[in-house]
């Protein structure tokens, strides 16, 4: 049958047939809308063992209508379980790999893949202990995408603290309905952590949702006290996107007119 879009739903099938196949030209072709075709052709480059091309295929995805990708919802769930697999049977050592590059090419392509990373959880968690912050970001990511990330959020290195502020923040910008209000809660607890880089992610966290709370932009107001500049630079800029709920600090925001920093009196 057809659906919506006018194409077939046999995507899945065709891939197994690869690009160039007349089962593929009829999908793409036969009556098809030109978004309806590209989602199609990009579910396709899903299956493709160049990590290359399927990188470009999740970006040409994103662009493209929800729709286009609920009516192939099976066939790039598909594409995921094989791509797991993939990374599981051939390079599942780089995990271990001694060079920051390789860990962190096998963790970018492993967060594409979501909660179907859940049973590689346990070793992406030791690398929440990787001396390298690129490692530690990359490893916060596929966490988050397996729901195991909140964990951490107590951890006794900062670093870590820090990094999983980092993700909440990015996690949030793409999903405004269903994290931001669970990320205001979470950084104005970390505006008081002890960490510098923490309180900083913390107000930057804050900065991309804006203080959603009466509460949050207390917290945040607080910050214009820091002992570092750009912490205060960053609450200054966080209370600016606040509107009302910025109204009752005023006066701590003009008292910062006499910073002794340039960038913050400018801000």
């Amino acid at each position: 049958s057809m659906d919506g879009f006018g194409v077939h739903s046999l995507t899945y099938a065709a891939a197994q047939r690869g690009s160039g196949d007349k089962v593929v030209d009829t999908l793409l072709i036969w009556g098809a809308s030109a978004d309806a075709k590209q989602c199609a052709q990009a579910v396709l480059d899903l299956f493709d063992e160049d990590v290359g091309r399927r990188e470009k295929a999740l970006n040409n995805l994103e662009r493209l209508s929800a729709d286009g990708c609920n009516i192939h919802k099976a066939a790039i769930e598909a594409s995921n379980r094989i791509f797991v697999r993939r990374l599981v049977d051939e390079r599942m050592t780089e995990l271990d790999d001694t060079s920051v590059k390789v860990r962190s090419a096998f963790l970018k392509d492993l967060a594409t893949v979501g909660k179907l990373a859940s049973p590689l959880v346990s070793k992406v968690k030791l690398l929440m202990q990787d001396p390298d912050q690129g490692i530690v970001r990359a490893a916060a990511k596929v966490l988050s995408g397996c729901g195991s990330l909140n964990e951490f959020l107590h951890d006794g290195n900062p670093q870590i603290r820090a990094a999983v502020l980092h993700e909440l923040a990015l996690r949030a910008d793409e999903k405004p309905t269903e994290a931001k209000s669970t990320l205001a809660s979470i950084a104005a607890q970390s505006l008081k952590d002890q960490d510098s880089q923490v309180r900083l992610n913390a107000v930057q966290a804050l900065l991309e949702v804006g203080p959603g709370s009466d509460h949050a932009a207390e917290l945040v107001a607080v910050a214009l006290k820091d002992d570092r500049w750009y912490i205060r630079l960053n609450a200054l800029q966080a209370l600016g996107k606040a509107a009302k709920e910025a109204l009752p600090h005023m006066s701590a925001i003009a008292g910062c007119m006499g910073d002794a920093n340039a960038q913050v009196r400018i801000a």
